[in-house]
């Protein structure tokens, strides 16, 4: 069963998680040096038998992407700060890639501007049934 999870580090930056049964999936944007990898949970699930490392062998916590991110410790924080399960994956988030993934476009100034837009439109619309749109007829 896939589950796949969203997080920001301590550093600020997003991340995508992905487990299905025992592949593992890590995706983190950095400007300079992308990660993309696909490793093995039993990787996790060792350091957990062994009694190096706490946490569920199951389910993917904040401790468990911070172990898989250690590798790239030299350029980005292994520290989970946020972690998010996505239960529609594919769900698009426009503004993930500005740091702004709870940004809601649909406000008071969106409706606004709309309105405006329309009012505009509806002039042109109107200015347009007495004159023809003809490149000769707005030099006037």
């Amino acid at each position: 069963m896939l589950q796949s999870f969203t997080f920001k580090n301590r550093d600020g930056q997003h991340g995508v998680f992905q487990k299905n049964g025992n592949i593992v999936h890590l995706n983190v944007a950095h400007h300079n040096y992308p990660i993309y990898e696909c490793l093995e949970w039993s990787q996790w699930v060792q350091q957990v038998d062994l009694g190096y490392a706490e946490g569920d062998k199951d389910t993917p916590t904040a401790t468990s992407i911070g172990f898989f991110l250690r590798s790239h410790a030299e350029i980005i924080s292994h520290e989970v700060v946020e972690l998010t399960a996505v239960d529609k994956p594919g769900y698009y988030f426009p503004r993930i890639n500005r740091g702004n993934v709870d940004f809601d476009y649909i406000n008071d100034a969106f409706h606004l501007d709309l309105r405006a837009y329309r009012n505009i439109q509806a002039s042109l619309d109107n200015l347009f049934d007495v004159i023809e749109p003809d490149s000769r007829n707005f030099g006037s």
